[in-house]
């Protein structure tokens, strides 16, 4: 039972009513099940199974209308839409209000369409029944037939008897707006043929002219476009928002006068629809008035000028289908037009390549000749942070305007304020959604996304900020010759510059590689290979390489360099990775990149006019070892900072402390004691001649100190409780994954949480191995 506006009692659904037709010649009767009983009332025959053997020799039969004496049904033979073990066998066809059912009527016999619903969903033209509600008039329908003895019963959908097979669960078109139920009716609209239109769009991608990104879409581009999947495109709706459909209907008193307009009209649509010679299509009314006097042989002041236009609108989608040629000047031959058109690449959702894409081809091709654009890239659905569709009715829907601006639906606790949600910024939105896999079918998609990269951008504002000051404290201009990558790259490592830290090697040669990793990806989005590096991949490198590396380890190091020397020479290095980082970053947040770099260059020029960066880099010939040694031993500082922190041996400790046992060469050595002094305050130290007590933290590096300040016991009740916590959280993870039969899998999330709790109990085992066989047992 459900509310229907309208009506003072609840109405029932998901019920089939079961009547009979009398067959003509008084031989018998048929059976027909019907969900909308007051539909019956526009029968215009009934349909059976040409292999029923229950019916088929009743296929060219006549059965009488209970209610109309005038009006005999005929049952016609149709294997197409009608299923012998559904329902009775025998389908009752309203041609006026079911689209299967219209299909049916426009069939070899033309069958006569009835409307008997009003706009108002009352019924009309049904004798007795006129003007009753349609709700009202079904209840009344199944008393009528009851006294005719035509009703066999009410049944539930699912239920079957001698005569109803089951009946599958139908689903029922609620509107959104009224919450009223959702009827077919037949109603004039205009139709565009695109049968030629479809064959030169999918002759497109055939030829190379267009092509489609990822590729597989073209498939679903062919079978869309296919003759036996093509239909007239229908461009009119009756709705009061849109362009006016600018047709114009011949006055009456012409019509005699104009001999396109055929005195009669298809005999089975009489009385529904005009014909589409009854009109004309113009730019606006006085063209409208010359084209009717040139078709009805009169003056045109003879024409009135009170014409009449249509009242529907065209389809949104026929409207911005015409967007990429109207907007350059069409249809007047404009300059821009020759120059701009068509454009190099169209960037839309896969959810309307039919919808959209296909149209502005098809119309492009047929009024202008050529393809609106020559590249289509189409991104996967963005889904809400759970994956499903967005939608108004379900209130999960995102404003990207209001993540802007600062109006969203983050709650405050998440943001540290009661003020709600800060503007976000556009820079942040448009890097979110980049760092997503838009190939994708699906993107799942949350407001905390945007925020993250606000953080992000925050962080990269810092750290050009701490470099502003730097430099105007050393005197430090910027040269873009030689603080550009491509020119260090070339003079410090192809050179093999004498004297250049491993450190500064290793953070030129990861920018030069995301440099390469940035252009490797935009030809693959240009030359719409799938398999090509991933751009959100790169700017998920970029981020980690700006605040894992040059900000976390590079910067700080620099800092050190700064406080012994204040040399410009020392923040050479460092200028040319934040030049480098904000051209690359510039297609991802263009304003902050723009400000930034016309702040920290003082000047007005662009840096949409500076090249992207183009590292001549040979990956074949390139040397990790420093690479992977700088990795090794950014691992070893980040054991001896776990370390210190487990012995309470921190920043406040005043004892003998410090690191021994760094390599013999001499780069290296100064690279390891550059990491331990930056990020760990810890110098070298003699452990043997001091006596100290030392423990291996990796690359042969020990963290030494004085044994009789750590409370060993106390670090060993530590390590075992964080070591159960973390084994605790791997048990229930893996629990979760061997029911995944049961529909519990793991997801991706899940499975790198575990991989990375698994690291944690790795590491706290070693170091809880290293405390009791080394350290408690010389105690």
């Amino acid at each position: 039972m459900l509310s229907v506006p309208g009506y003072a009692t609840k109405q029932p659904f998901g019920y089939v009513d079961v009547f009979d037709y009398k067959l003509a010649d008084g031989s018998g009767r048929v059976p027909v099940a019907t969900t909308r009983l007051e539909t019956m009332l526009g029968d215009t025959a009934l349909a059976v199974h040409p292999d029923d053997v229950r019916f088929s020799r009743l296929i060219g039969k006549f059965v009488e209308h209970p209610f109309f004496k005038n009006r005999v049904i005929p049952i016609i033979a149709d294997s197409k839409h009608v299923d012998p073990n559904e329902g009775t066998g025998v389908v009752k066809v309203s041609p006026g209000h079911s689209a299967v059912d219209f299909e049916i009527a426009e069939g070899g016999m033309k069958l006569k369409v009835i409307n008997v619903l009003a706009n108002d969903g009352s019924l009309k033209d049904c004798g007795e029944f006129s003007g009753l509600p349609r709700f009202v008039a079904r209840q009344e329908l199944v008393e009528r037939l009851t006294e005719k003895g035509l009703y066999r019963g009410r049944f539930s959908v699912g239920e079957a008897t001698e005569f109803l097979a089951t009946v599958a669960p139908i689903s029922l078109p609620i509107c959104s707006r009224s919450g009223d139920i959702i009827e077919p009716l037949l109603r004039e609209q205009w139709f565009i043929d695109t049968r030629t239109m479809a064959a030169a769009a999918s002759e497109a991608v055939d030829a190379g002219v267009l092509r489609i990104s990822p590729r597989f879409h073209e498939a679903t581009w062919h079978d869309w476009l296919a003759p036996e999947r093509h239909r007239d495109w229908c461009i009119s709706r009756q709705v009061w928002w849109g362009h006016r459909m600018p047709a114009y209907r011949i006055p009456l008193e012409l019509k005699d006068r104009c001999p396109s307009i055929p005195s009669t009209k298809a005999a089975h649509l009489t009385n529904l629809i005009s014909t589409t010679s009854e009109w004309v299509v113009a730019r606006d009314l006085e063209e409208a008035r010359r084209l009717i006097a040139g078709r009805c042989n009169c003056n045109v002041t003879e024409v009135p000028l009170n014409l009449e236009r249509d009242t529907d609108v065209l389809d949104t989608w026929f409207s911005s289908a015409l967007l990429p040629f109207t907007t350059f000047g069409w249809p007047q031959e404009d300059p821009e037009l020759t120059r701009s058109y068509p454009l190099d690449l169209m960037e839309t959702g896969q959810d309307i390549l039919f919808f959209w894409v296909a149209r502005m081809v098809m119309l492009g091709v047929h009024l202008t000749g050529r393809v609106p654009f020559k590249h289509v890239f189409l991104h996967g659905l963005i889904c809400d942070a759970n994956g499903r569709k967005m939608s108004k009715s379900k209130g999960n829907t995102i404003d990207p305007l209001k993540l802007i601006d600062g109006v969203g639906n983050l709650k405050s606790h998440q943001l540290g304020h009661d003020g709600g949600v800060v503007s976000l910024g556009a820079d942040a939105l448009r890097a979110s959604l980049l760092a997503t896999d838009f190939s994708r079918p699906a993107i799942a998609y949350a407001e905390e996304n945007a925020l993250d990269y606000r953080r992000f951008a925050n962080k990269i504002w810092q750290t050009m900020r701490f470099l502003t000051s730097e430099m105007t404290r050393t005197g430090v201009s910027v040269d873009l010759k030689r603080h550009s990558i491509e020119d260090m790259w070339v003079r410090l490592l192809q050179q093999k510059t004498a004297g250049v830290s491993i450190l500064d090697d290793w953070i030129l040669l990861h920018a030069a590689q995301l440099a390469r990793q940035f252009n490797a990806s935009y030809e693959s989005l240009c030359s719409g290979d799938s398999s090509g590096e991933g751009l959100h991949n790169c700017i998920i490198d970029f981020r980690y390489w700006w605040t894992e590396e040059l900000c976390s380890v590079y910067l700080e190091v620099v800092k050190q360099r700064l406080r012994k020397n204040c040399s410009s020479q020392d923040l050479d290095v460092f200028v040319a990775c934040c030049l480098c980082g904000l051209r690359l970053l510039h297609p991802l947040m263009p304003h902050l990149s723009e400000t930034l770099w016309q702040s920290l260059l003082r000047t007005e020029r662009s840096i949409l006019l500076e090249a992207f960066p183009q590292v001549p880099i040979a990956q074949d010939n390139l040397d990790f070892s420093e690479s992977h040694f700088v990795k090794e031993s950014l691992n070893t500082v980040s054991r001896i900072k776990s370390w210190r922190v487990l012995l309470g041996l921190g920043k406040t400790y005043k004892g003998d402390i410090g690191v021994s046992g760094l390599p013999t060469d001499s780069r290296q050595q100064e690279a390891v004691r550059e990491l331990c002094s930056a990020l760990a305050n810890l110098q070298q130290i003699d452990s043997e001649t001091m006596q100290l007590t030392s423990i291996p933290c990796g690359a042969g590096i020990s963290l030494t100190f004085q044994s009789k300040d750590v409370n060993f016991d106390e670090a060993e009740k530590i390590l075992r409780s964080r070591l159960s916590s973390q084994i605790k959280k791997a048990d229930a993870l893996k629990s979760k994954r061997k029911d995944g039969d049961q529909g519990c899998n793991l997801s991706r999330s899940e499975t790198s949480r575990l991989t990375a709790i698994e690291h944690q109990i790795s590491e706290l085992d070693s170091q809880l191995q290293i405390l009791l066989q080394g350290l408690k047992r010389d105690i």
